[in-house]
């Protein structure tokens, strides 16, 4: 899992020399177009990252909303415990009622299709219930630095690299009435050019995601 360092914002410029040199537009007005350009583009990412941030804000608000509901918090604080070195199918016997009561319970949370997928986590980091995908639980995300945060009372919110896809992560702390973390409950949305390109629209560039160097979204049109 790589965590997304940054976005970037690109703007095809084509052949905007030749054009001047074709067109006799003045070389100063074309290297004010460039300075124009490079500052605009300054200010897009800048608005671009801006917007991902409130997104992101928002949906930890949603998630903290639900810090302290008995529904999600009761069954984690009273999950059987399981042996570090227990296998992913034992783990899955022994949350299996659980997972079904949480199941519901997040249905019920997402019935505005806000997250891809909405997941209750356990205090030591598996996951308890997912939707969709009710059957697929039992899985530690205790890796993702997100969630370890988490796991230690700290809302937390991200880009990450998850089975090859770019994610927008948040994740709050669910509190036990005695004040403890019973868990967390994390909400992902995949990043496709779809999700991306309302954000860019805004700033009229297209934007890109790159990690490690290679590009993994991009607003712009392949044809």
């Amino acid at each position: 899992m790589s965590r997304v360092k940054a976005i970037i914002v690109v703007v095809l410029l084509v052949g905007i020399a030749g054009a001047g040199a074709i067109y006799g537009i003045n070389r100063f007005y074309v290297k004010a177009i460039h300075e124009q350009t490079k500052s605009a583009l300054s200010n897009a990412d800048q608005d671009v990252l801006g917007r991902l941030k409130i997104s992101a804000f928002k949906s930890i608000q949603v998630l903290s909303a639900k810090s302290r509901d008995e529904e999600l918090t009761g069954p984690l604080t009273r999950l059987p415990s399981v042996p570090a070195d227990a296998s992913e199918e034992d783990i899955k016997r022994a949350l299996g009622d659980s997972s079904a009561t949480l199941a519901k319970k997040l249905r019920t949370l997402n019935k505005k299709k806000q997250f891809d997928q909405l997941m209750a986590i356990s205090s030591d980091g598996h996951v308890v219930a997912r939707i969709p995908g009710e059957d697929k639980f039992g899985d530690s995300v205790k890796g993702l630095p997100a969630v370890s945060e988490c796991l230690s009372g700290i809302h937390r919110d991200g880009f990450y690299e998850l089975k090859q896809s770019i994610h927008q992560v948040a994740v709050a702390p669910l509190m036990s009435s005695s004040g403890r973390v019973a868990g967390c409950l994390m909400g992902t949305m995949e990043m496709n050019s779809a999700s991306l390109r309302p954000f860019a629209q805004v700033s009229e560039f297209d934007a890109a995601l790159f990690v490690g160097g290679k590009l993994k979204v991009s607003t712009v049109d392949p044809a």
